[in-house]
């Protein structure tokens, strides 16, 4: 593989224990960094020179319906009903997977194009297992890390989120990628029933935004109750106090 040396940046590797920002050279061994020091000797690498540049890790966009990417610009003076109202209530439906595929992927590379190198996915327009999918190796394609937040069209407050489907992508088209994580993105109580809000699916905790972990080494599991297993797959890494959790789960519908 080709080596890079960048030569002379001022580097902010947030390392604990080191200066905020060091003038360093940076030794890159083709997709891999390999050395970040002081005058590094790198004979066969090619020398860019940095000096007067900033090198920072890549940033983190938390938040982002990347299956809009295609729909950049339309509606910006709309207000958030005309949004719910064109958008959800007339465009989405329009969408195919393979829609889904190139959306998420010239989105996912413009993050990238623009230093984002791990993204939130909030796919809230998965409406079949084909544009599940199609989603996913868009993401997959581009090389970002990136969590899958799988969401669902607007729908009746009473309906639940399809656990069924979050088992099969766990078992398939996220289980090989060793960057993606899969989560799930559901209808805060806003959207939601008290009881469906409280209890998402079936055995599942009362969390607006869950993500969904299972070990790749693992087998897929065959049962005809797949939901059930699912939820007790559930990982809740982070969970709000009681008084403030109603504030978090309202971000669960962010804007685009």
């Amino acid at each position: 593989m080709s080596r890079t040396l960048l030569r002379g940046a001022r580097v902010i590797t947030m390392t604990p224990g080191r200066p905020d920002a060091e003038h360093l050279d940076i030794l890159v061994d083709g997709d891999r960094i390999a050395a970040v020091d002081e005058n590094i000797e790198a004979p066969d690498a090619e020398v860019v020179d940095f000096s007067g540049r900033i090198l920072i890790p890549g940033l983190v966009n938390a938040h982002l319906h990347t299956w809009q990417t295609a729909l950049r610009s339309v509606g910006a003076d709309w207000t958030l009903m005309e949004y719910l109202t064109h958008l959800h209530g007339e465009c989405v439906g329009h969408y195919t997977p393979a829609d889904m595929h190139i959306s998420n992927l010239a989105g996912a590379l413009n993050q990238l194009n623009c230093g984002t190198t791990t993204l939130g996915d909030w796919c809230h327009n998965a409406l079949s297992p084909e544009h599940a999918d199609a989603a996913v190796e868009g993401l997959a394609h581009a090389g970002i890390r990136a969590v899958f937040l799988h969401g669902t069209a607007y729908r009746s407050p009473d309906t639940p989120h399809p656990l069924t489907e979050i088992d099969r992508l766990l078992d398939g088209s996220v289980r090989d990628r060793a960057l993606l994580t899969l989560g799930m993105a559901l209808q805060g109580p806003q959207y939601s029933s008290p009881d469906t809000a409280s209890q998402p699916g079936e055995g599942s905790p009362p969390l607006w935004c869950i993500e969904t972990t299972r070990p790749r080494s693992a087998p897929a599991r065959k049962s005809a109750n797949a939901g059930r297993a699912t939820s007790a797959s559930l990982r809740a890494p982070w969970r709000a106090p009681a008084r403030s959790r109603r504030r978090s789960c309202s971000r669960s519908r962010g804007s685009v």
